[in-house]
């Protein structure tokens, strides 16, 4: 086939035929443009490449895949933090009222102590004096 291509080049004296991959063999080693080259560890080391690229290929589908989950992890933890802060507001604005409450309800109770003790002292002199009435 590859003389076909040549056609009579080869035959004439003045131009010589480009050198193609000479095969003489001897053991696994061939003459390839001019330097011999050991097939079989060339083959070994193309095995090794190619067993090596196979490996890095899945290394990088696991890496993309363990990504896509983070990116999705990270999402929902960006979802819930949103959430918790939404409601961590809620709680502050409820607090709020609640110590305004407690306030009030403290200004009432220190009223209706004093309101109490005053009643009471007004009731204990009024009963003294009944009691000093009757008395007499």
């Amino acid at each position: 086939q590859v003389e076909h291509l040549l056609g009579n080049r080869a035959l004439l004296p003045s131009l010589t035929a480009p050198p193609m991959a000479e095969s003489s063999e001897s053991g696994g080693l061939i003459v390839f443009n001019g330097a011999m080259v050991d097939v079989g560890s060339m083959m070994t080391k193309l095995d090794k490449s190619e067993k090596a690229r196979e490996e890095i290929e899945q290394k990088l589908i696991m890496l993309d895949a363990k990504m896509d989950e983070d990116t999705k992890a990270m999402g929902s933890m960006e979802q819930a933090n949103k959430a918790l802060s939404k409601e961590l507001e809620e709680v502050k604005g409820t607090l709020g009222l609640t110590q305004e409450t407690l306030k009030t309800t403290e200004e009432l109770k220190t009223t209706y102590h004093r309101q109490i003790n005053t009643c009471a002292g007004s009731l204990t002199s009024a009963v003294k004096e009944l009691l000093a009435t009757l008395g007499k």
